[in-house]
């Protein structure tokens, strides 16, 4: 299997790779174990989305990667997050965005606003890049507080349900904004639902 020789491979240069006291060496090693790290968490990703962790019997991806020495849940949540961010996940695999800085993105990011942050990556990317990690992480909190003032929350969707009863008659279940409520119970001007 090609995956099977390849891990060989890479266990075997591990093996072989001294650094020693050398900064160039050892910035070299950390790039090369950052771009790493993008591949694992594509798998974590991977794995996670196709519930393959249930087959070794554990209860959720992080519980699997806790057994194997991950990071688990800020792994799991990592890989998720960046799963629904392509560019991030493709700087951080190339390695245009180190690992550190994928953690600050990360760090500042919710459900909600990995989505706002999907619809701007391709131009706040190579600025953040350019960033130390410290910087990075400074600049995605504002990031983070200008999206949270500008984005409302989601709102929840109008929803109507009904479901005749064996009596004939209809029950009804639902969530309507304000305007289209008026029409379905309209308030009197004295406050009083119709």
């Amino acid at each position: 299997v090609r995956w099977c020789s390849m891990l060989t491979a890479l266990a075997e240069a591990i093996e072989e790779v001294e650094i020693g006291a050398d900064p160039d060496a050892l910035a070299a090693v950390l790039a090369l174990s950052s771009r790493l790290d993008a591949r694992i968490s594509a798998a974590v990703a991977a794995v996670d989305a196709s519930r393959l962790w249930e087959v070794d019997g554990a209860t959720s991806m992080t519980a699997w990667l806790a057994e194997r020495g991950g990071r688990a849940a800020r792994d799991v949540r990592e890989a998720r997050l960046v799963a629904r961010l392509p560019a991030t996940a493709a700087a951080w695999a190339d390695g245009t965005l180190p690992g550190g800085h994928v953690e600050a993105v990360c760090a500042n990011l919710d459900d909600h606003l990995v989505g706002v942050f999907a619809r701007h990556e391709a131009a706040v990317l190579p600025a953040l890049a350019r960033l130390p990690v410290a910087d990075c992480a400074t600049a995605m909190q504002a990031w983070r507080a200008l999206a949270e003032d500008r984005e409302p929350p989601p709102e929840r969707p109008h929803a109507l349900h009904a479901s005749r009863l064996p009596d004939g008659h209809l029950a009804v279940d639902g969530n309507l904004d304000g305007e289209t409520g008026e029409v379905v119970a309209p308030i009197d001007p004295h406050g009083r639902e119709g």
